[in-house]
């Protein structure tokens, strides 16, 4: 198909993967420019009624998808060869080969598993279950983000279907117990095979192994795996009790849903997650048929009791002359060696050519001397001893490796006192944040997940609040002066509250909040106050109706200085010429005209 172009779009470039039912080709979405993954049913099952179904039901699942953690959808065919789905094309690398890579830090699998986990609920809240979970499934993005894909084998479920199959379908190493004896398939099955997942994410291996797919679907059915703390002893409990509900066998004892699951998942990761050291193991349950072996070997064993007895009553006493040999005073004196400072392997050869023995007494941490030295010894050197005489050792562990808290979001004082608690050094380093609330850590090196020699140096970037600049003098500026003035600070013109002066100019900024030289965050708006001016308001008043007339006109506006003003008062006869006023207001004014004290008109301008 290399060259090919569907729906006259989308230009077939290379292959890129494969499956038991399709080939997955790159290609290039020509419309909008950008690469796209093309999954194209095999020609061998164009006719095949089985497979078209399954084709045109994983079509059918993913298109009532959308959510970050999957792989998007944004074309189908189905309704005639060649049957294909346009997805998106992820770089990246998929989960086994990030696993293969090495042990991965339980910071990161319980990452991966909240991201698979939030898919799981999005794809259940939409009725499809997946039923093929599993690590060649999970794609992890350039950003670090993981994308569930490959939803061939998914079921679309409702409040009145229930789901069985009788064939074994899905990758046998995750499936669940239920999958393997076809019956009832429901969302913890999905839940199951993370479990299985996470276990492999933490150990390296699956839960389980064999030589074939029925020697596998009979584990998952009948055996335990094996304690995931024989691969991470320090492994949280917390982690530990969820893998241990994901795998069992009773569908009814897993979580009840994906949400439930996510609850734990995100409490863990939100309260830190810290290695236990010395967690006490626990014993691996019993098969059946194991069970039936112990009961089988326990009736013998009581039929051979009394052997038994004399047996161990034998070797009892071999033990205490063999003791007598090895610790009796008899034998030559030596001098006991200095083994301080040599490493394990040399100390025993020495001891051996001096025929001593050793144990070792304690094994401690040290920031001088490398794991396996020898520290201390007992008896001290050159002491006088006999041959055979046991010499105790104390060997230095190393350097005390400890896990780096995970401090990003803290406040700086608590995060210095944590680390410090912990014994590591703290270097602070301040930078400037537009967005992070100052005192604030905003990262820190060493990442939280590594860990690291104790006493290590952790630099802890901390935000130091948004930049402080001074408020400009705006004063007498016009609007468009003290707008270019306050950006060329880094601060915004903020709101414009109108007002007049007649001794100031028109259309200038008479006063502003904050003051000039005031210091503010970058950014700060900043209020001003604007002289709007005046006016001219013209009045005419005759003088026809009465012998004499006291003239008095009052103005009410928002003239700065004096709101409430008289601006004429005079005393005109019967007769005389209209009087015809000019004078400056402030808009919205009110002018008033009293005659002979009392008011005659009203007028608004």
């Amino acid at each position: 198909m290399i060259g090919q172009i569907l729906k006259e779009r989308y230009e077939i470039i290379e292959p890129v993967g494969s499956g038991g039912m399709s080939v997955v080709y790159k290609a290039m979405d020509l419309k909008l420019n950008r690469e796209v993954a093309v999954k194209v049913l095999r020609d061998e099952y164009v006719n095949d009624e089985d497979f078209l179904r399954r084709f045109r039901r994983e079509a059918e699942s993913v298109q009532r998808l959308n959510h970050p953690n999957l792989v998007a959808t944004y074309d189908v065919q189905v309704n005639y060869p060649p049957y294909y789905i346009i997805m998106e094309f992820v770089h990246g690398q998929t989960l086994d080969l990030v696993i293969d890579q090495g042990p991965m830090s339980y910071e990161q699998a319980v990452e991966y598993a909240i991201q698979i986990t939030r898919a799981l609920v999005h794809a259940h809240g939409h009725g499809v279950i997946h039923r093929d979970l599993k690590p060649h499934n999970m794609i992890i993005n350039e950003e670090g983000k993981l994308k569930l894909t490959d939803f061939g084998i998914a079921l679309t479920v409702n409040d009145d279907t229930l789901i069985h199959t009788r064939a074994i379908v899905g990758s046998v190493h995750y499936f669940s117990p239920e999958q393997a004896q076809g019956v009832q398939i429901n969302e913890q099955s999905d839940l199951y095979s993370l479990g299985a997942v996470i276990y492999e994410m933490l150990s390296g291996q699956p839960p389980f192994s064999g030589e074939n797919p029925v020697e596998l679907a009979l584990k998952h059915i009948q055996e335990e795996p094996d304690p995931i703390l024989d691969y991470c002893p320090d492994l949280p409990p917390e982690i530990e009790a969820i893998i241990e509900k994901l795998l069992e066998k009773a569908p009814e004892d897993r979580y009840e849903s994906a949400e439930l699951l996510l609850e734990d998942l995100e409490n863990i990761q939100k309260a830190g997650i810290f290695p236990v050291e010395n967690r006490p193991r626990k014993v691996k349950p019993l098969t059946s048929i194991e069970k039936a072996e112990l009961r089988r070997k326990k009736v013998i064993w009581m039929r051979r009791g009394v052997l038994a007895a004399f047996i161990l009553l034998v070797l009892l006493l071999a033990g205490i002359g063999i003791n007598r040999i090895l610790f009796s005073s008899s034998g030559d004196s030596v001098l006991v060696p200095d083994l301080t400072g040599k490493s394990l392997s040399d100390a025993v050869a020495i001891l051996d050519e001096r025929n001593l023995n050793y144990q070792i007494l304690e094994s401690i941490y040290d920031k001088d001397k490398a794991e396996g030295i020898i520290l201390k010894q007992t008896p001290t050197a050159n002491s006088e001893v006999r041959e055979g005489r046991i010499v105790n050792l104390t060997v230095s562990r190393g350097l005390e490796m400890k896990q780096v808290p995970l401090l990003v979001g803290n406040k700086e004082r608590e995060a210095i006192a944590q680390l410090q608690n912990d014994g590591f050094e703290v270097r602070v380093v301040k930078v400037l944040n537009s967005t992070v609330e100052e005192g604030q850590v905003i990262s820190q090196e060493p990442e939280s997940y590594k860990r690291v020699p104790l006493g290590t140096e952790i630099t802890l970037t901390v935000s130091a609040g948004k930049q402080k600049v001074k408020v400009p003098d705006v004063f007498g500026l016009s609007i468009e002066e003290a707008q270019k003035a306050l950006e060329a600070k880094g601060l915004t013109l903020g709101e414009i509250v109108p007002t007049s002066d007649l001794s100031l100019p028109q259309n200038t900024v008479t006063a502003q909040q904050p003051g000039a030289d005031s210091e503010v965050d970058i950014g700060t708006s900043v209020s001003i106050t604007r002289n709007e001016g005046a006016q001219t308001a013209t009045i005419t008043i005759s003088f026809d109706d009465h012998e004499e007339s006291l003239i008095k006109v009052l103005v009410t506006d928002k003239y700065a200085t004096y709101p409430i003003r008289v601006v004429y008062e005079g005393t005109h006869l019967k007769g005389e010429q209209p009087l015809e006023l000019e004078f400056p207001i402030v808009s919205p004014a009110t002018v008033e005209i009293y005659r002979n004290g009392r008011l005659e008109s009203s007028r608004k301008f």
